[in-house]
């Protein structure tokens, strides 16, 4: 038990908490309710529950986890890849500003948002998600889950 009270494990449930303060820090804007994108957002959720669910699972049952002098390294690594998510996601989400939705939901009212990261990608929001996953999953340290989400990602 004591392997997940150290400094490691409270930094990574500090973050986890601000991805899921996400929700309360940045509720969705009600006038962009309609549209497919619902659909989309529960899928990207639920897709994201099980890949986290699934490599603590791994994890638990001690299956494919990393182990030896690189260990700590690799739970680093996930924490910067991790930190670095929910940063990329909050500050596009801010710079978003009233245009933001988690729905996929396009408006020809809205003025496309083209400064701070959108200058240089297209779906920073995604790619800090994707971050988040991938971060996530490599702090927990199982290799089976980590890998698919390396190979998967770098398609």
């Amino acid at each position: 038990m004591d392997k997940f009270i150290n400094l490691p494990s409270m930094i990574y449930l500090i973050i986890t908490v601000f991805w899921l303060g996400e929700f309360v820090v940045f509720p969705e804007n009600l006038k962009k309710k309609e549209g497919k994108g619902k659909k989309t957002f529960y899928i990207i959720l639920v897709t994201i529950l099980l890949n986290i669910i699934f490599s603590i699972f791994l994890f638990l049952k001690k299956v494919g986890n990393i182990s030896g002098d690189f260990t700590i390294i690799i739970r680093y690594l996930g924490l910067i890849i991790y930190f670095a998510g929910l940063v990329i996601r909050y500050y596009s989400v801010i710079l978003l500003g009233q245009s933001f939705t988690r729905n996929v939901a396009i408006s020809k009212e809205e003025e496309l948002v083209s400064n701070g990261l959108y200058t240089i990608l297209r779906h920073p929001l995604y790619l800090g998600l994707l971050l988040l996953v991938v971060g996530a999953v490599t702090y927990i340290g199982n290799l089976i889950w980590c890998s698919s989400k390396y190979v998967c990602c770098n398609k």
